[in-house]
């Protein structure tokens, strides 16, 4: 058992310095020889789920349990996995991992986070206090809870809880950057100080530091020192891209496979009858294009329930398509549709999201990057309506690139790959535009300020809804908001970010020449 154990710690230094395919090997090695060790089998989920080998570690954590049904954090693993695909199975696993380490801080914030994104904000607060109340030095825990506050619209809450954080944790960075969207900076504050020595400390962890260069861009431009907030900006999509690895020739041969699978004859053949339900309402473009702001309208109508950001879509297409690194890959043969029961992926789709509805009888589905599958709606879901949010390309592109996104915007921390990404997204709504009139309803974010009642009323026609005088006070919307916009989406509407990439123009006119318009 000596040699086990002397393995295991082997393996645990692989993967605490991130050297995942080595540890995976070793830990195989072991498990010919400990087949029913439940430990091996968990932490080869670990060394899985970081490789994002994501089936094999579902697998990984499942035969975990099996080996030992009262092993608590596997339970808690099999919810992590659940959890990232928007699986309901989620809170199932992380319950059952709860009631076998009712103590665990790391299950109670899961929990937690889970009931934060399905939009039940006492439940999520519930949880992560009961984590203070076992450990109220916990770092995460504190910024869990104050992100919960953000979303929540209660931002004098959030600064307290993201202020404990870092006053526990001084190189928790991705706090630091938090708390900076969270408050609006004057001269000499406090927070910027201390971001700015922390950013001199030569002994401080240097990894993750991006977090705080975005925070440090953020605080000067409130301050209007635009060289500063520019350099810092620069800075952090440097470090932020070092770490991910992303192909635009691959993103550029996606977009036009895409056009290709999806032609005027193919939405002329309609193969099979699809579903009639006309519950969502997809609101897509560009990050950053006034997506949530839209939602927040639309949402705030007596008969809808706007559900945020959802994967349903995706995971759909995952489950009846071919997906290979979260793209379709479509059937070779792909205009033979009458394989496909349209009408069944169709009210599968609506059957997922009505589950969040609250009994409302719209949803809104405010995932940007479901301009991707504009044409599988159309014809699994041609009854649906599609908003497609529109703003200035040289203040979207800038204001991805100043910000860090927690989701998958791998497009976003370089100005050439994302001014590219940009031209090609243009060009497949083009696409979508001259295959579907009439399908898709633009709306123009600087319209929509400068015009407010008379954009939000052409909105909510086009919506297929009677008015309602509540589209008009968005910024009262009691829903959550777990996007970058949550303050400004609190606020009403204002005109200072239109045109605000000016502020950096010297740095930025030699790369938007060739951004397209």
């Amino acid at each position: 058992m000596d040699d086990l154990k002397l393995e295991i710690e082997k393996i645990m230094n692989y993967f605490n310095s991130g050297r995942f395919l080595e540890g995976e090997t070793k830990v195989k090695i072991l498990l010919k020889k400990y087949p029913t060790l439940a430990y091996l089998h968990n932490l080869l989920g670990l060394l899985l789920k970081n490789q994002n080998k994501i089936v094999e570690a579902e697998k990984s954590f499942a035969e975990a349990i099996v080996m030992n049904p009262k092993f608590g954090m596997a339970y808690n693993n099999l919810g992590n996995i659940y959890y990232k695909k928007d699986n309901k199975n989620a809170k199932e696993y992380y319950e059952k991992a709860l009631k076998l380490e009712p103590k665990s801080v790391e299950i109670l914030n899961n929990l937690g986070n889970y009931f934060k994104k399905n939009n039940k904000i006492e439940e999520s607060i519930k949880y992560f206090n009961q984590s203070l109340e076992i450990n109220s030095s916990h770092p995460l825990t504190n910024h869990n809870l104050g992100m919960t506050y953000q979303a929540k619209g209660d931002f004098k809450k959030a600064e307290e809880c993201l202020l404990n954080t870092i006053n526990l944790k001084p190189d928790f960075y991705l706090a630091h950057l938090n708390l900076s969207i969270n408050k609006k900076y004057q001269t000499n504050d406090k927070h910027l100080k201390q971001m700015e020595e922390i950013n001199i400390n030569k002994k401080m962890p240097q990894k993750e530091k991006f977090y705080l260069f975005f925070g440090l861009g953020k605080a000067y431009e409130d301050i209007h020192e635009y060289k500063k907030a520019f350099q810092f900006f620069d800075l952090a999509n440097i470090e932020k891209r070092k770490t991910i690895k992303f192909d635009i020739k691959k993103q550029k041969e996606n977009f036009k496979n895409i056009k290709t699978a999806f032609t005027k004859e193919v939405f002329k053949m309609n193969p099979t009858k699809a579903s009639s339900e006309k519950v969502p309402i997809f609101i897509l473009g560009m990050p950053r294009s006034g997506t949530t702001l839209v939602e927040q309208i639309i949402s705030n109508h007596n008969s809808v329930f706007g559900a945020g950001e959802l994967h349903d879509l995706q995971n759909i297409c995952s489950k009846y398509f071919s997906m290979k690194d979260d793209f379709l890959e479509f059937p070779k043969n792909l205009k033979d549709w009458k394989k496909y029961d349209l009408k069944k992926i169709g009210n599968e789709y609506i059957s997922n999201i009505k589950e969040y509805s609250n009994n409302k009888n719209y949803v809104t589905d405010k995932m940007p990057h479901n301009f991707w599958y504009i044409g599988l709606i159309k014809l699994i879901l041609p009854n649906a309506k599609v908003i497609h949010c529109k703003r200035d390309p040289k203040d979207t592109c800038f204001s991805i690139f100043k910000n860090c996104f927690s989701g998958a915007i791998d497009y976003g921390y370089n100005l050439d790959e994302l001014i590219e990404y940009y031209n090609q997204y243009l060009d497949l709504m083009n696409h979508w535009e001259n295959c579907l009139p009439d399908f898709i309803y633009n709306i123009s974010y600087e319209k929509l300020i400068k015009d407010q009642i008379n954009e939000t009323k052409k909105l909510i026609k086009a919506c297929n809804l009677d008015w309602d005088e509540k589209c008009l006070e968005h910024s009262k919307n009691p829903k959550l908001i777990l996007t970058l916009s949550t303050n400004q989406a609190r606020k009403k509407i204002y005109d200072s970010s239109i045109e605000k990439w000016k502020n950096y123009e010297e740095y930025l006119k030699t790369k938007f020449v060739n951004l397209r318009t």
